[in-house]
């Protein structure tokens, strides 16, 4: 593959990640940043589905590596809730980071400026654990395995100490 088309292909690809600020970002849902990994939403949330579920956007206004114009970190915090009696524990992976078990009920982490590649792209990957189907609990008859359900993603951006931008999302009708 030539140079050119190897960063054509790279920039239609960017394209595909939903951007955090912008024109855009106004009605954005959350909807649109479960990559794979997760069952339909409805307005409260997506259930996770199988063994392991992402979430992806990239950083755009405030981080820009060419510019100079970036944040020091990013705080990421993910709310949801674990099916009834199912261990409330799921792995957690960030832009390939090494896997911490974390209960993601509410749980918020940083990501420093040096961990963020250059086009802004942030790659949460949740590992799955001890799923269970609300029929083999006889709590209703889905028989879908279930764990984690997300129902909101919050991304404050941060410079110098003090919060640039902050987005919250949730799921909405699109």
């Amino acid at each position: 593959m030539s140079l050119h088309a190897d960063l054509l292909a790279k920039t239609l690809e960017l394209y595909d990640i939903p951007a955090l600020l912008g024109s855009e970002s106004k009605t954005l849902s959350l909807a649109r940043l479960l990559t794979s990994g997760w069952y339909k939403a409805d307005k409260s949330g997506a259930w996770a589905r199988g063994d392991t579920s992402i979430v992806k956007f990239r950083l755009t206004g405030s981080f820009n590596r060419n510019t100079g114009l970036r944040s020091e970190k990013v705080t990421v915090t993910i709310e949801g809730k674990y099916l009834a009696t199912v261990e409330k524990k799921s792995g957690i992976r960030v832009n390939g980071s090494d896997k911490r078990a974390v209960d993601l009920s509410h749980f918020s982490f940083d990501v420093g400026a040096e961990d963020i590649p250059g086009n802004g792209c942030i790659e949460i990957t949740i590992d799955n654990y001890k799923k269970k189907s609300p029929l083999e609990m006889m709590l209703g008859g889905d028989h879908r395995k279930l764990s984690f359900k997300i129902s909101r993603l919050t991304v404050v951006w941060e410079n110098k100490g003090k919060i640039s931008h902050k987005k919250v999302l949730k799921f909405v009708k699109e």
